[in-house]
């Protein structure tokens, strides 16, 4: 026989305390996980805008770069092309200045081959007065010798001739009685004397000399007084 009355329930109550406190750590458990999710919801957003932020710096940065980059090879450029002007007004400086340097050069070549030549004309012509001199000298003593009265008429011609030699710069080495002077006299006889003031002067000139433009041509071979001792 069955009794009737209230039906007890199929859970214990310590049971379903449990359940309750099981399912009340879980919704805590769950709402925490909530929180730390969105946490990290907020950082990765915070940080994925970091990186666009660094991503666009580094995009201005690099730009920046690239136009110092491109505004220094134009700087670059501007500075090559103005070197590049320089050299060039340079090098034709250089070449008007080598231009006239060669100009200078053929100058000279023409110059000095004129010089040579009018030097070898001058030699010549120097040569032909040098024979003609000492010819005149010769002719003058063998009518001196001879007490001539041709001796006269040298001796005029001769003044003559020495006044025409000295327009032309030549000056004469012959005359007697001065002192030896061993850069225009060539000493080939000695004459003894007691005299004193003969001594070491010339005798005679044996062959003439000459100076041409103050400068020593030809020697005059000479005598010279030397003073004897008795």
């Amino acid at each position: 026989m069955f009794l009737f009355g209230k039906r007890k329930n199929s859970v214990p109550d310590e049971a379903l305390g449990r359940i309750e406190k099981e399912a009340k750590e879980l919704r805590i458990e769950n709402a925490v996980s909530m929180e730390t999710l969105r946490r990290i919801e907020e950082k990765t957003q915070r940080l994925e805008e970091l990186l666009q932020k660094e991503s666009r710096e580094r995009t201005v940065l690099r730009e920046h770069r690239m136009e110092m980059e491109h505004t220094q090879e134009r700087g670059q450029a501007a500075e090559l092309q103005k070197f590049g002007k320089e050299i060039g007004r340079h090098n034709m400086a250089i070449e008007n200045l080598l231009d006239v340097i060669e100009e200078e050069q053929e100058r000279n070549r023409s110059g000095k081959l004129l010089e040579r030549e009018r030097k070898e004309e001058q030699d010549r012509l120097l040569s032909l007065v040098s024979v003609y001199q000492e010819q005149f000298w010769q002719m003058k003593r063998f009518f001196e010798e001879r007490n001539d009265s041709w001796a006269q008429q040298f001796a005029l011609m001769e003044e003559e001739l020495n006044q025409s030699m000295e327009r032309c710069g030549i000056t004469p080495v012959d005359r007697t009685g001065v002192m030896v002077d061993y850069e225009l006299h060539e000493v080939v006889q000695a004459v003894d004397t007691n005299d004193t003031a003969r001594d070491r002067r010339v005798a005679e000139i044996l062959s003439p000399g000459y100076l041409y433009q103050g400068k020593v041509r030809k020697k005059a071979k000479a005598s010279v007084y030397r003073m004897v001792l008795k």
